[in-house]
């Protein structure tokens, strides 16, 4: 299914995943593959659905770290960020060197002004995968977005006497 998939013969691939999960309804990766498809065509709920079943099903950690990865994915396309963070989130907690996850984390963060979160996802993720361009335009980004701040929290500020000074 995931040569038919990376084809983009999906509805094939949807059809020999429908006969697998026939003869054995609770394969994690199955139905992980089904979610996977699900999410290539903009159904991200169902595809969540899916993955929470395949969850359920996951024998190990690693299987468990890629499955809340995707269900991130799918949240973050459906602009559900709070949901998205969390299983990033759990992701990381699950396997710490998910580069994805952090960059994806990263780009939430970023997102909502969280800058210092959005710099420590980022920096991880940059150190388990340095030659990533995308990862490395998001930090160029980022230092660019934070530079305003800086420059504000450097400046010193006025005493009364200047300020009054300033006023005549």
């Amino acid at each position: 299914s995931q040569a038919l998939s990376a084809a983009g013969r999906l509805d094939e691939a949807e059809q020999y995943i429908h006969r697998v999960l026939k003869k054995h309804p609770h394969r994690a990766d199955a139905l992980r593959q089904l979610a996977s498809i699900y999410g290539e065509l903009k159904r991200h709920q169902h595809a969540i659905n899916l993955l929470e079943m395949a969850a359920r099903h996951s024998q190990d950690q690693a299987t468990h770290a890629g499955i809340f990865f995707d269900m991130g994915k799918n949240f973050r396309d459906l602009k559900l960020l709070a949901n998205a963070t969390q299983c990033f989130q759990k992701a990381i907690k699950l396997q710490p060197d998910l580069t994805e996850a952090h960059h994806n984390l990263g780009v939430i963060y970023h997102m909502q002004g969280e800058h210092k979160k959005a710099a420590q996802h980022y920096t991880v993720a940059k150190r388990l995968n340095p030659e990533d361009p995308l990862l490395q335009e998001n930090l160029d980004k980022l230092h660019k977005s934070m530079q305003p701040q800086q420059q504000q929290q450097q400046q010193p500020q006025k005493t009364n006497k200047q300020r009054t000074l300033n006023n005549i």
